[in-house]
C-alpha cells in the first residue's frame, strides 16, 4: 500500500510538472531584450567600417508556459492577452510584423542613400494593409492590394486619387490574401467630402543601389522600431564624413519614406538595455516616447537622450555635437 501511495504521488508530481511546462495560458509576454550593432548586418561595396557603433535596441515577445507566466508576473514584465496582442491571430500578426520589418529596412536604406547623394532606384512597390478600421470592409491585415476599379495599384498615392475620383460610395478592390486572389466591393468612408478606404498601409519595394548594399538581420531582433538607427548606420557607412565620432549610439523609432520618425513600444526596456551597454547617445521619437522617457525613474548617468522627429534631426544633431 505504501509503495502504491508513493507511486501515485510521483504520478501526480510528474503530471503537475508537465502541466506547468506544457500549458500555455493564452498570453504574450514582452520583456527586455538587448542591443545589436547594426553594422554586423550589412555590407556596402567599397565602404569600410564606422568609427564607433550604431545599435538597435529591442524587446523580446514570447508566448509563455504557465511557469514563465508567473515568472513574468514576479519580474513585472508586460503581459497581454493574445486576443488583445493579435486580434486577428498570431499568424496574421507575424505576417504583418514581417512586412513592417521589410518596409523599415527599405525606408532606412532609401533615406540613407538619399541624404548622402548616392544612387537608389525603387521598383515594384507593393501596398499591404496594416490595419482595417472600416467595419463595412472585408479587407484584413496582410492583404496585398492589387487593383482598385481595375486600375493597378503600384504607388500608395494612387489609392486616394482613385477613390476620390468616383461618384459612388463603393469601389471594387482586387487583393491577394495568402495564395488567393479575391475581388470585393468595399464601401468607402466619407469625411468632410473626402473618401477613405479606412485602412492604414505598409508599403514595400525592391531597390537598386550604387554602391550595392547587402542587408540581413537576425529574426529575433528584427522589427520596424529599428528603422531610424538602420538609416543612421547605413548613412554613416556611405558618408565620407565621420559623423559618429567614435560614439556608441543607440535608439529606437520607425522611419517612413519621407524620413519621418514614428513612436514605438517598449521604450522603458530599450532605455534600460542601452544603459546596461554604456551607450553614449540614445535617440528617441519626440512625440509620446520622449515624454515616457522623462517620466522614467532611472539614472541616465552620462547617456544623452535626444528627441527626434525626422531623420534629418539625427544628422543635424551629430554634425553639431562633434
Amino acid at each position: 500500500m505504501k509503495k502504491l501511495f508513493i507511486y501515485l504521488i510521483n504520478i501526480v508530481i510528474i503530471a503537475f510538472l508537465l502541466f506547468v511546462v506544457l500549458y500555455k495560458p493564452g498570453y504574450m509576454v514582452s520583456k527586455p531584450g538587448g542591443i545589436e550593432n547594426i553594422e554586423k548586418s550589412y555590407t556596402i561595396n567599397g565602404k569600410g567600417k564606422i568609427n564607433g557603433s550604431v545599435n538597435i535596441t529591442y524587446t523580446e515577445t514570447v508566448k509563455p508556459n504557465l511557469l514563465y507566466y508567473w515568472y513574468a508576473k514576479l519580474k513585472h514584465y508586460n503581459i497581454t492577452k493574445i486576443e488583445d496582442y493579435a486580434p486577428n491571430g498570431l499568424d496574421i500578426e507575424k505576417t504583418t510584423s514581417n512586412l513592417m520589418y521589410l518596409s523599415s529596412i527599405n525606408n532606412a536604406i532609401y533615406n540613407a542613400y538619399k541624404y548622402t547623394g548616392n544612387e537608389i532606384e525603387t521598383r515594384n512597390e507593393k501596398i499591404y494593409i496594416d490595419q482595417n478600421l472600416n467595419p463595412d470592409s472585408p479587407l484584413m491585415e496582410g492583404d496585398l492590394i492589387l487593383e482598385i476599379n481595375d486600375q493597378k495599384i503600384d504607388k500608395l498615392e494612387l489609392i486616394s486619387t482613385i477613390i476620390n475620383s468616383v461618384d459612388t460610395d463603393t469601389v471594387k478592390v482586387k487583393y491577394q490574401r495568402g495564395e488567393n486572389v479575391l475581388r470585393e466591393d468595399v464601401k468607402l468612408i466619407n469625411k468632410n467630402g473626402i473618401n477613405y478606404l479606412g485602412i492604414t498601409t505598409i508599403d514595400t519595394f525592391d531597390y537598386y543601389t550604387n554602391p550595392r548594399i547587402n542587408f540581413s538581420i537576425k529574426d529575433d531582433v528584427a522589427g520596424p522600431s529599428g528603422g531610424a538607427m538602420m538609416a543612421l548606420a547605413v548613412y554613416a557607412t556611405l558618408s565620407d564624413e565621420d559623423i559618429i565620432h567614435g560614439l556608441k549610439i543607440a535608439g529606437s523609432g520607425t522611419i517612413n519614406r519621407d524620413g519621418e520618425i514614428g513612436p514605438i513600444g517598449g521604450i522603458e526596456y530599450k532605455i534600460k538595455s542601452a544603459l546596461k551597454s554604456d551607450v553614449d547617445v540614445f535617440f528617441v521619437p519626440k512625440y509620446i516616447n520622449y515624454y515616457e522617457v522623462l517620466d522614467m525613474d532611472v539614472d541616465f548617468k552620462d547617456m544623452k537622450i535626444v528627441p527626434i522627429d525626422t531623420f534629418e534631426d539625427i544628422i543635424n544633431y551629430l554634425k553639431e555635437n562633434k
